[in-house]
């Protein structure tokens, strides 16, 4: 549809936007390997993983404490929320990253509220993308996490 198109559009559009503005601002600061992993995961997260992946590799030489373990992207964005855990749907849930960055086996641990309210969480998780957690020499490898995640209205 017409609507699909234009909103198909509107994605790749910031794709290229941000890739433009972040390369910037690395001619500006040549050195700084965070804006260099600011490309990296927003190539990641599009889901132009060939160079996102030539990225990690080289930053996880130089700091591998940044791949230990799997990170949700886009990174900085999800955070705790500062409302009290009583007004807002919560659970926990072991699942495992795949090496490209999907979730899969998720078990639920525990869950504040009802069953409906662990589903809709667990449907989100389904959907986030993370950047994968890479081994001593710069391969990607699955990774276990257990993690609680608030329901955001």
């Amino acid at each position: 549809s017409v609507t699909d198109q234009q909103l198909a559009n509107i994605e790749r559009g910031a794709f290229l936007t941000g890739v433009r503005m972040i390369k910037e601002a690395i001619e500006l600061d040549a050195e700084n390997d965070t804006l260099e992993l600011a490309l990296a995961d927003w190539r990641w997260f599009y889901g132009r993983s060939g160079d996102a992946v030539r990225i990690y590799e080289r930053l996880a030489i130089k700091a591998p404490e940044l791949f230990s373990e799997p990170v949700e992207l886009p990174h900085g964005l999800i955070v705790a929320s500062p409302l009290p855990v009583t007004e807002v749907a919560q659970a926990t849930f072991s699942f495992v990253v795949t090496t490209r960055g999907r979730v899969r086996e998720i078990i639920e641990i525990s869950s504040t509220s009802g069953t409906r309210d662990a589903i809709r969480i667990k449907k989100g998780l389904r959907k986030l993308r993370f950047r994968p957690a890479l081994d001593a020499t710069a391969d990607p490898v699955k990774a276990t996490v257990t993690k609680t995640y608030r329901e955001t209205r």
